[in-house]
């Protein structure tokens, strides 16, 4: 039970997080803002796939070589197999 209660915190914590990041975001920009929950290649594949995209554009953070290696899974997923092509920005 605690442990439930923890994650459920930790959720609505990152909850938050991305919806202050969603307002920063200004009306005027007209470009739709989704969160979708889950597994991120198969989120990140399934709004491409309704996109048509030509490019994706994704920012990896910039640690050490094991970390990059472990952390930037995703994005080295993306650049390997991706529908589209891909940019990949050091954040």
């Amino acid at each position: 039970m605690d442990q439930d209660r923890a994650n459920q915190r930790l959720r609505d914590q990152e909850e938050r997080h991305l919806q202050n990041i969603v307002n920063q975001v200004p009306a005027t920009s007209g470009k739709p803002i989704d969160m979708i929950e889950g597994d991120p290649h198969d989120a990140i594949r399934k709004a491409l796939g309704g996109l048509n995209a030509e490019l994706l554009v994704m920012g990896t953070h910039g640690r050490g070589r094991l970390a990059a290696a472990l952390l930037g899974s995703v994005a080295h997923a993306f650049l390997a197999t991706g529908p589209c092509d891909v940019m990949v920005v050091r954040e």
